[in-house]
């Protein structure tokens, strides 16, 4: 069917199209990769920056073996052969526990955080959010912001956002996620948004 002006009213989605020229409004996030950890302590991506801008991070159900530990990330200036674990990332977050608002300003932490308190190896306690990393390639700090959800060492429902930063000034090219101890159950997904 040859269709040059497509009329909303009466598209029949069943018939078979053809586009050509330009298409706008497909961008957007493009998925990379996804991983299923089982027993595994930490899982790293290798980032392509002269494909990507910026990249999404999401995690679901993730849960530490160890007791007492904060879920989050550390970057690479090497392709991942080593991480900065260094007291480089500054994160300021604010999370809601039950009904009461509580605040965190952590000035030097050796990775990003994205919890406020610490989880434990209960089987209930896990955590799920999302993760945005901004301009990675760029010689300059490395943004982060994150919306995260978990239950805490005390069983206590936390809903939780933050942002912060790494202060090195050398371009980031690999991530690490992981719990600050142990090994970890969960999923997890990287997708990177295209540079035009």
């Amino acid at each position: 069917m040859s269709v040059t002006k497509i009329n909303a009213d009466v598209l029949d989605l069943t018939d078979a199209y053809a586009f050509t020229g330009a298409v706008s409004g497909a961008g957007g996030f493009q998925l990379i990769q996804t991983s299923t950890l089982a027993g595994a302590t930490s899982i790293d991506f290798a980032l392509d920056n002269t494909k990507y801008k910026d990249y999404m991070f999401t995690w679901a159900n993730m849960q530490s073996c160890t007791d007492n530990v904060s879920f989050g990330l550390v970057v690479s200036t090497d392709g991942g052969s080593s991480f900065i674990t260094t007291g480089t990332y500054k994160i300021n977050s604010l999370g809601v526990l039950t009904t009461t608002a509580t605040t965190r300003n952590d000035t030097g932490s050796a990775f990003f955080r994205f919890n406020s308190s610490t989880t434990s190896n209960a089987s209930n306690e896990k955590t799920s959010g999302t993760a945005m990393i901004y301009n990675p390639a760029a010689a300059d700090y490395t943004t982060v912001t994150y919306n995260a959800n978990y239950i805490d060492l005390n069983s206590a429902k936390w809903s939780l956002s933050g942002a912060g930063y790494q202060t090195g000034t050398s371009a980031v090219n690999a991530l690490q996620f992981k719990f600050n101890g142990g090994n970890a159950t969960g999923e997890c997904a990287l997708y990177g948004l295209p540079r035009t």
